[in-house]
């Protein structure tokens, strides 16, 4: 400790390592020789393996960012290797020694926390993480196949660290991320334990450890979740996850890739009938609806605030940030609708029919005003447009909602068309004058009353 603490030179810092190997070298050796023949050989094992850890850090941590000729990993590697040999004639003789799975457990996880502790070792600390990610199929490996059950405890353990580290952790906003849209830290520092999660999944349901298993399939999607989200991040703002501002378009993407995740993990759920498959998918098809009403429909709404949602007419960025999402949404409602989900399904489709109606109406005040929506004055063209455009919406969702006998378009197509008629009767006709008014009344009247008779026979009926 006074070598660890002091200011050093080469020479001193030689000496901490030699001090560590032969500490090192005296608990592990001298911890495993009094294992045999103990009444408590699991507690020998345990000070085997921590002892080898904690000098093996001591002397890590003792050098600092200083050069040493032997790297690290290296280093880390061969003391897991020697405690592999040593865990061999344990692993041989465990059935004559007093709990002998227990004492191999102890040993086997001070070779997989070595090898884990060689990565970030070599690497950024950030890619401690994904070490213990790694380790977590490594131990059901080992569990399975030297029928060590109680290393599943350390793998509950681990697979809590990586989640804490991944899902909770807003020091991720400053690792190393990189500028790469794609190929960047993201990729391997969420894909590896996604990787690691489902293979360890797939190991520990085959050892019969069903429970533990959901519970790492969970975390791999959640896992998915939150790289998706940060991918999004990263695709706008480049290496600069924290990121203050929102673009317009981001918004959007969330909505987008939320929903596309949603879709997959139902798919996926028809095919495998796993709750949990069911329930990640529906959080995330329901969750980036939520977001896209509360953030693209009301807070974030071009309407108040100056986005930048492109010049061209319909081919813009409403198109994206709301006409896709609308489209996505209906394939969630059929999603739910199929997998017996009804409530989910009833709101889909009116969140669904809510985009639509956000996409025309913003793509009608587009048309009239260009790049900027929350500018310029509103004519009375523009009005008439959006009655227009309204009543011709209702219409539609009438006749697809009859021929699909679909209730959601029936119910939607009366609710639009109730805002279209209140919208012509409060406001249109207030600009209209003389004979105008009387011919806008009567047509309206007329088409009313033909709307009338199909909505009472195909909307309404018992």
């Amino acid at each position: 400790l006074l070598i660890w603490g002091a200011e050093r030179d080469v020479s001193q810092l030689t000496s901490l390592w030699w001090i560590a190997f032969v500490f090192a070298t005296m608990y592990v050796g001298g911890a495993y020789l009094a294992m045999w023949g103990s009444a408590n050989p699991e507690r020998w094992a345990a000070l085997s393996s921590v002892s080898g850890i904690i000098y093996l850090l001591a002397a890590y941590f003792g050098f600092g960012d200083t050069e040493f000729a032997i790297p690290w990993g290296v280093q880390a590697l061969v003391l897991a290797a020697i405690l592999t040999g040593l865990a061999t004639p344990v692993a041989r003789r465990r059935e004559s020694i007093l709990r002998g799975n227990v004492t191999l457990a102890a040993l086997a996880v001070g070779v997989t926390a070595i090898v884990s502790l060689a990565v970030p070792m070599e690497l950024e600390r950030a890619w401690i993480t994904v070490a213990w990610a790694v380790e977590i199929p490594a131990l059901a490996v080992i569990a399975l196949r030297l029928r060590v059950p109680e290393l599943e405890k350390l793998a509950w353990i681990l697979s809590g660290l990586v989640a804490i580290r991944l899902l909770i952790n807003p020091g991720v906003f400053d690792y190393p991320i990189g500028d790469g849209v794609l190929f960047n830290w993201l990729l391997y520092g969420y894909g590896v334990p996604i990787v690691a999660f489902v293979v360890g999944t797939l190991i520990f349901r085959r050892s019969g450890t069903g429970k533990f298993a959901d519970l790492l399939e969970a975390g791999a999607m959640a896992l998915g979740f939150v790289y998706l989200t940060l991918s999004v991040r990263q695709f706008f703002h480049p290496g600069d996850l924290a990121h203050s501002d929102f673009e317009f378009a981001e918004l959007g993407a969330f909505t987008v890739v939320w929903l596309l995740y949603g879709l997959g993990l139902l798919a996926l759920y028809r095919g495998t009938e796993r709750r949990n498959h069911m329930l990640a998918g529906a959080s995330a098809g329901l969750l980036a609806l939520t977001q896209g009403l509360l953030y693209q429909g009301l807070f974030f709404n071009p309407l108040g605030h100056p986005h930048a949602v492109g010049t061209a007419i319909i081919f813009n960025k409403l198109l994206f940030v709301y006409g896709l999402p609308a489209i996505l949404a209906v394939l969630l409602a059929r999603a739910f609708n199929r997998i017996n989900l009804k409530i989910q399904s009833w709101i889909a489709g009116s969140m669904a029919l809510v985009f639509c109606m956000l996409t025309l109406s913003l793509e009608v005040r587009q048309a009239y005003q260009g790049n900027v929506l929350n500018e310029g004055p509103t004519t009375n063209a523009e009005m008439y447009t959006y009655s227009l455009v309204w009543v011709l919406f209702a219409i539609a969702l009438l006749v697809v909602g009859i021929a699909t006998r679909g209730a959601v378009l029936r119910y939607g197509s009366a609710a639009v068309m109730a805002l279209a008629v209140g919208k012509v009767f409060l406001v249109d006709t207030a600009q209209l004058e003389d004979l105008y008014r009387v011919f806008s009344l009567l047509g309206l009247g007329i088409t009313l009353m033909v709307l009338a008779y199909l909505y009472q026979k195909y909307v309404f009926r018992e």
